[in-house]
């Protein structure tokens, strides 16, 4: 079985499944942000990096 999703699935899936995998996949997107590089962005990026003293 495949589920597109990150998080929704598991409140049905998660009781009835004997494992998850997660796992990324390529395209525009993803939740791990540090695959992106950006060279316009605020700095600092909250909640990302901590603020400035």
């Amino acid at each position: 079985m495949l589920i597109k999703s990150r998080q929704h699935f598991r409140a049905g899936f998660e009781p009835i499944a004997s494992h998850i995998v997660m796992c990324g996949g390529d395209g525009v997107t993803s939740s791990d942000l540090q695959l992106f590089t950006c060279k316009y962005r605020p700095k600092p990026m909250y909640p990302f990096e901590p603020a400035r003293p």
